[in-house]
């Protein structure tokens, strides 16, 4: 059945101007640029809550050494309540040189079905132990992060700001313009539309649970779910990113939308010196990939072309 699409042109949604950055979010981001510009230095003395000890480490159950459980040079905060309840606890009051067995049992809801609920042993051994040299906010602080003074630094970190609240905003719209094609649109998907959103979809949440070292059957069981009820879950998102396809991929084709030669080349460019590729490693990147990454480029200039183009 033919696909009819519904006009994507002058419509009027209301699009709705960016939040203005109040002073109070300028501090917040000013004060987090100064934590996470924060470092620890060795010393000598024991350890105590808001230290860093430097570990290594090895974690027993039922006196046998489990998957994950080991590392080698890791910077561990007390307090920081990085590792399992208990964990850090243990940590305090330790020094260089010393030996400590910290005894944890696993939460109930631990990803890891061999371990939920278990007693558990990890044999520390205490490389260093360091303290956190606080940074101040000050025009040398500044200088450290390309600005000449501190008023510089303000103006600089607000105008990131107010790029952050435009960019929340237009994502906003977008988001309602393509909810409104897609209901005044009749949409009818092949199964290969279908397959690639849900494959799109998977790598989304593979890329995401990636980001705190998990792979997507331990996030399944950490939020107690199976494969198929999180395909329940998926299924309205993988059927709107297959309808918001169909549409972005219709405009392209009316509006003769393309990735030019020159744009293709520019980006490529950027890619390579971004992850300081090799032209050989380029090259395989483009003889697997170039055509993907060619769509990529045309449906965010189609993105940009509805936004520019309603109200």
């Amino acid at each position: 059945m033919e696909n009819k699409f519904c006009h994507y042109k002058n419509l009027d949604l209301g699009k709705e101007e960016p939040k203005e950055v109040t002073e109070q979010e300028l501090n917040e981001a000013l004060n987090s640029l100064v934590a996470r510009s924060n470092t620890f230095v060795e010393c000598n003395k024991v350890s105590e809550k808001g230290d860093v000890v430097n570990i290594n480490f090895e974690g027993f159950c039922d006196g046998v050494s489990f998957e994950g459980g080991k590392g080698e040079n890791y910077d561990l905060e007390l307090g920081s309540n990085t590792f399992i309840p208990g964990f850090e606890n243990q940590l305090i009051g330790v020094k260089k040189g010393d030996k400590v067995d910290v005894n944890v049992i696993f939460p109930e809801n631990y990803h890891a079905e061999n371990l939920k609920g278990k007693p558990s042993v990890f044999k520390c051994e205490i490389n260093a132990v360091k303290v956190k040299k606080i940074a101040s906010l000050d025009d040398e602080f500044a200088k450290d992060h390309g600005c000449n003074s501190i008023d510089e630094l303000r103006q600089h970190t607000k105008r990131e700001l107010e790029e952050r609240n435009k960019q929340i905003s237009l994502n906003a719209y977008f988001d309602k313009l393509c909810d409104y094609l897609i209901e005044n649109s009749e949409i009818n998907l092949t199964d290969e539309q279908i397959k690639q959103s849900h494959d799109n979809v998977i790598a989304y949440y593979q890329q995401m649970v990636g980001q705190y070292k998990m792979n997507l059957d331990q996030y399944l069981q950490m939020i107690n779910k199976n494969m198929e009820e999180f395909e329940e879950i998926i299924k309205s998102d993988v059927i709107k990113g297959a309808k918001v396809n169909a549409i972005l991929n219709y405009v392209a084709v009316s509006e003769n939308i393309i990735a030019t030669e020159e744009e293709t080349n520019s980006e490529l460019a950027s890619i390579k010196n971004y992850y300081q590729l090799s032209d050989k490693q380029l090259d395989e990147f483009k003889s697997k990939h170039l055509n993907e990454f060619k769509n990529e480029i045309i449906k965010r200039k189609v993105s940009e072309f509805l936004i520019m183009n309603n109200k």
